[in-house]
């Protein structure tokens, strides 16, 4: 068995104050360093990632970065990057213990000729008692063959030569030198199917309506509907139950009554958009 490689965290954020302290925290025993750049943010971000004292993080204040200037930003931040590992961490995904000891095994055993990993992101809509509905009936393009479920590629070896992000946020990419998207390379990507980590996209990422708004495609991303109710088999992240200081928000809170209703309405309407463009759950 090989020994632990170097593993570095890339780490952008804005307006993240309600799951950043919990992401950085959940990763923070398993890597050797946390590079955390923070793009604008008007929320208590800032003040919550100080609050982290730890030497593994090194953060940055890169000021307001546009959506198309975002892949130059991510490649300033690569370059800066000398690991073995490199992963990809947004402010709202939280990794359980679980996932992160078989990640671990997974990366000292992978193949050389492994360039990437992909794993399994959880969604969830409302509050985090509830999956989105596309969870694991919706289909990775490029992703493993006969398997259901989305899977997102987070962690890169750091020998892929000239290995770059291009395009703007919510089409970024990772490409190898010879402008070949890793992603597309089934030979070169390994897909982890029992390992997954929570992903907050969909809910609320700052505790301020206003503040929420301002991250790039919040209208596009912040969803409602009534979700899947979470199987126990999903770990609950172990950082949910640390001690917080009071300016972290509480992961436990439920869904505005407000919100509901609004599921209510569109639940239906989507539910009949997934039957028309094809869809299943099952």
């Amino acid at each position: 068995m090989r020994k632990k490689p170097l593993i570095w965290v890339n780490c952008l954020v804005k307006n993240e104050e309600r799951w950043i302290w919990y992401a950085l925290n959940s990763v923070l025993p398993l890597v050797d360093k946390i590079l955390v750049w923070d793009t604008g943010s008007t929320d208590k971000t800032v003040e919550i990632i100080k609050l982290i004292k730890s030497r593994k993080i090194e953060f940055k204040q890169v000021g307001k970065v546009s959506q198309e200037d975002y892949g130059k930003v991510r490649n300033q931040m690569l370059k800066q990057t000398k690991a073995d590992w490199i992963w990809i961490l947004d402010g709202d995904e939280i990794w359980p213990e679980t996932s992160l000891k078989k990640l671990l095994q997974k990366i000292k055993n992978v193949p050389d000729n492994i360039y990437s990993l992909c794993v399994r992101p959880i969604n969830f809509v409302g509050d985090i008692r509830y999956l989105h509905p596309e969870t694991f009936i919706g289909k990775t393009p490029h992703g493993p063959i006969g398997v259901k479920g989305f899977f997102s590629n987070r962690l890169f070896r750091g020998n892929i030569k000239g290995l770059y992000a291009a395009g703007p946020y919510g089409k970024e990419g990772f490409y190898e030198q010879n402008k070949k998207t890793l992603v597309k390379n089934r030979d070169r990507n390994k897909y982890l199917t029992d390992v997954y980590y929570w992903h907050m996209s969909y809910l609320p990422r700052s505790a301020v309506l206003k503040k929420d708004r301002e991250v790039m495609m919040r209208k596009r991303k912040r969803k409602y509907e009534i979700g899947i109710k979470r199987p126990d088999w999903i770990a609950v992240p172990e950082v949910f139950y640390k001690s917080r200081p009071k300016s972290v928000p509480s992961p436990f809170y439920k869904m505005p009554f407000f919100h509901y209703l609004i599921a209510v309405g569109q639940t239906p309407l989507k539910k009949l958009k997934r039957k028309v463009t094809g869809w299943k759950e099952n």
